[in-house]
């Protein structure tokens, strides 16, 4: 399953409309996303590995994947993982600012379920884009194995006031 929301933060129909957005992005990606939902205020640090929860969430067969931390309300909490055996498109989204614009965008709006959706649309597009170029330039023969914590919340706030474009 997709999602993880041991606290059942999300109402029926937003956990059926977030599903429903993972399994079309896992269709038309050879990058699934993942998410777990924490509440605003939780620290999971000292409870979960999330790199753990990312690394037993994936099948090592897979070419790649991409786990969210998501802190429901807010987007500038959140964290991306891959897993230890990914290629290296973790360290091409860090360096085109992936979960900035991410944040940025689900900045926009401010209902919680509106945010977590922007921020799903926008990870999914920067992740098309980057396989799209990791394609080209390797043949589609990803080499570089290993696990990335693409940005923490510090950087996300550090980095409001400009930064280049994806491309």
């Amino acid at each position: 399953r997709p999602l993880l929301d041991p606290q059942h933060l999300l109402s029926e129909p937003a956990m059926v409309d977030l599903l429903s957005f993972l399994a079309f992005h896992e269709r038309e990606s050879k990058v699934p996303i993942r998410v777990v939902l924490f509440a605003s205020t939780d620290d999971p640090t000292g409870v979960l590995d999330l790199q753990a929860v990312c690394d037993s969430w994936f099948d090592p067969e897979q070419a790649s994947g991409c786990m969210l931390a998501y802190f429901l309300g807010r987007p500038d909490r959140s964290r991306l993982y891959f897993p230890t055996w990914s290629p290296d498109l973790g360290s091409m989204l860090k360096s085109a600012g992936a979960l900035v614009r991410c944040v940025r965008s689900a900045e926009v709006v401010e209902n919680d379920i509106s945010q977590l959706d922007r921020f799903g649309v926008e990870l999914s597009m920067q992740i098309f884009r980057a396989q799209k170029i990791l394609q080209a330039r390797t043949g589609d023969q990803f080499s570089e194995r290993r696990a990335i914590t693409i940005l923490g919340p510090e950087q996300v706030a550090t980095s409001r006031t400009g930064g280049a474009g994806f491309f």
